[in-house]
């Protein structure tokens, strides 16, 4: 999920841009990449198990959270900065703005802890298992690639210094990592609801207006 590289990558920048002191980084850093996606795992196999009793609608509920975090981090990063010739924003804003990437960690966690489980949910034939893994595993973990460098070089245009010297992020390239998130984790939902639908429905209803329906596997393996 690319939400996660985002934040994994760059979540220390984002901080520190909006005024946190480099001595707490680590601890900050460790705590939402780290810790509280563990706590989402625990969460998921919860409620999967006593709530929704299937792991795509686990998901798609997730998902929705994810964006609702997102879209919170975005509204935190169009704020003004209250002290723009330091470059920092007030402690309010920086304290609001970690709660929120550890919301959204804390479900991305809770995805990442089910999602192979949609593999028996989409009742994938046994013999195709590991090819199916294999070929998921390529185009998922792909970005893991270029979507540093793309945003590093997308962003580093928005490189500033404030008066002491001291090089950070302008609000620019907070706002730009915060939109790119927001339309991935919108992307997430999309294939997400696709994955419920073939649960449900056996097919992918994918235009009504002209009713193409994408059947996954069903020609080949009867699905």
């Amino acid at each position: 999920m690319n939400v996660y590289q985002t934040i994994a990558n760059f979540g220390t920048n984002i901080l520190e841009s909006l005024g946190l002191e480099a001595a707490l980084s680590p601890t900050l850093s460790n705590t939402y990449i780290y810790g509280i996606p563990v706590l989402g795992a625990i969460f998921s196999g919860l409620i999967n198990k006593k709530l929704t009793k299937s792991t795509a609608k686990s998901l798609i509920v997730q998902a929705l959270f994810v964006i609702l975090g997102t879209l919170a981090f975005l509204v935190i990063t169009l704020a003004s900065p209250a002290k723009p010739e330091t470059g920092a924003f007030n402690q309010a804003t920086l304290w609001i703005a970690f709660v929120v990437i550890c919301f959204i960690m804390f479900f991305i966690g809770a995805n990442r802890s089910i999602f192979w489980s949609t593999i028996t949910e989409l009742k994938v034939n046994k013999e195709i298992v590991g090819l199916a893994v294999g070929f998921i595993s390529i185009i998922g973990f792909s970005k893991d690639v270029w979507l540093s460098p793309l945003l590093t070089g997308t962003t580093n245009q928005f490189i500033v210094k404030n008066s002491q010297g001291t090089s950070f992020y302008s609000q620019q390239a907070l706002v730009a990592w915060a939109i790119f998130a927001l339309i991935n984790a919108c992307l997430a939902l999309l294939v997400t609801y696709m994955i419920v639908r073939k649960v449900k429905y056996g097919k992918v209803w994918v235009n009504p207006k002209f009713k193409k329906v994408f059947a996954l596997g069903e020609q080949q393996y009867g699905h």
